[in-house]
Parts: C-alpha cells; sequence; structure tokens
C-alpha cells in the first residue's frame, strides 16, 4: 500500500469497532445467557431493580412460556431488547442474577447443614421450626423418620433436602 491511498473502510464495521469476530460472538452468548437467567428469577427479586418497562414484561411473558421452542425465540427477543440497552442497566441486572446464584448456594449449604443436623441431634426438630415457622411440622417429622430409619436410601434424603430447603428458601422471600 502506498502513501497516496487511502485506507478503505471495512465493510464489516460492527466487528471493526467490537474487535474480533469472536469477542462479539463471546458479548452475543453473555448477553442471551443473562436473559435465560432473567427468566428464571424469581418476581419478587425483579421488583427489586429498576428496569425499563419492555424489558420487565418480556422477562414476564418468557417466564410463563413452558413450550421449548417458544421459550427459545422469547429469550432472543430479551437478548435483543438487552443489547439496546444501557450498559448501567444491564450491569444492574446481571448483578441482580449473580446476587440470586449467591443466594442460592448460600442456601443449599445452610440447608445441609440442618438436614445434618436434623438427622443427629434430636432437639434440632424444634430449633427448625422455631426458626423456620412457615415449614409443614407433620410432614418434615415424617422426613426426618424415613431417613432415620435402617435402609433408607438415598431418595429419602434428597427428599429431607428438599423440604428443607424450600423452608429456608420461602422464609428468604
Amino acid at each position: 500500500m502506498s502513501s497516496n491511498e487511502e485506507e478503505a473502510p471495512s465493510p464489516f464495521p460492527v466487528l471493526k469497532e467490537r474487535g474480533s469476530r469472536s469477542e462479539a460472538r463471546r458479548e452475543a452468548l453473555d448477553v442471551l445467557a443473562l436473559a435465560e437467567a432473567l427468566i428464571e428469577v424469581s418476581r419478587k427479586r425483579l421488583d427489586t431493580v429498576a428496569m425499563h418497562p419492555m424489558v420487565r414484561e418480556a422477562i414476564d411473558i418468557g417466564a410463563g412460556i413452558t413450550a421449548y421452542a417458544a421459550r427459545n425465540r422469547q429469550v432472543k427477543a430479551i437478548a435483543s431488547i438487552l443489547r439496546r440497552l444501557d450498559e448501567e442497566e444491564v450491569l444492574a441486572l446481571q448483578s441482580l442474577v449473580d446476587d440470586g446464584h449467591r443466594i442460592d448456594g448460600i442456601d443449599a449449604r445452610a440447608a445441609e447443614r440442618w438436614v445434618t443436623r436434623l438427622l443427629e441431634e434430636p432437639d434440632a426438630l424444634t430449633a427448625f421450626v422455631e426458626a423456620y415457622p412457615a415449614v409443614a411440622v407433620q410432614g418434615l417429622r415424617s422426613r426426618v423418620r424415613a431417613v432415620q430409619k435402617q435402609g433408607a436410601g438415598p431418595r429419602q434424603r434428597k427428599q429431607l433436602l428438599t423440604t428443607v430447603r424450600e423452608a429456608i428458601t420461602s422464609a428468604r422471600s
């Protein structure tokens, strides 16, 4: 190229701005993953973040869809809306999703500790009911007994863990 010639404009201006094609694809996949995660966030937690009404409506519609193909179309529609938002709004929604995953992890660890305590300590059931009064006491008691029975398999423990985790999660919300 001689010094007299000017550089021809890129036929792919979007790729030139963002960098490589791979980088643009990663960004698009990140936005798509965020859209999928937003559909799974509880309505109560979504109310805590100010967002564009179009985004909220699209998320609410997506949460109600159970058909695989229709849900995928809605996720792509949400991702399209997210790409048009300011970076600050997208970061706020991303932090909402990240906090939810952190809280879910905390709940899972707390539930596992409670299950161990319920199986090992005789007065743990009373302490659990005092800590989480919304739990169905009879159902919890029967699940604890089922796990304590000799020959009880992992299925009973998983059912107990699910019951405890639901009680902890409902108390948080």
